[in-house]
């Protein structure tokens, strides 16, 4: 389970698809990231945080992808426009990695 924790929500990503709750123990001032499998537990704790990166597929979108792996569709997962508007409300630049092309990152726009 890979998880952020900010504005005193969990988004946690499990499988293909990102789920919210609430927490009650992360100040306003405070990001959290952190990865939980098995016996791994790695959380890293922000006051201050200046960039953020994502991979584009199955972590913000979903991508369909035809037999020959041309991109047909991008699927928005619920909660994506959310995390993304929280970060940029506290000025941390964001940025995408994918090894897609140019107009499928256009595309995904």
């Amino acid at each position: 389970m890979v998880f952020l924790d900010i504005d005193n929500n969990r988004y946690t990503w499990a499988g293909a698809s990102i789920t919210k709750s609430s927490i009650t123990d992360l100040g306003n001032d405070l990001i959290r990231i952190g990865i939980c499998e098995n016996n791994l537990n790695v959380i890293l704790e922000y006051k201050s945080l200046r960039a953020m990166f994502f991979d584009l597929g199955n972590t913000l979108v979903k991508t369909i992808l035809d037999k020959s792996s041309n991109l047909i569709d991008v699927i928005v997962f619920p909660g994506t426009n959310e995390i993304i508007s929280s970060l940029k409300d506290k000025g941390i630049k964001l940025g995408i990695i994918s090894n897609g092309s140019r107009s499928q990152l256009k595309m995904a726009r």
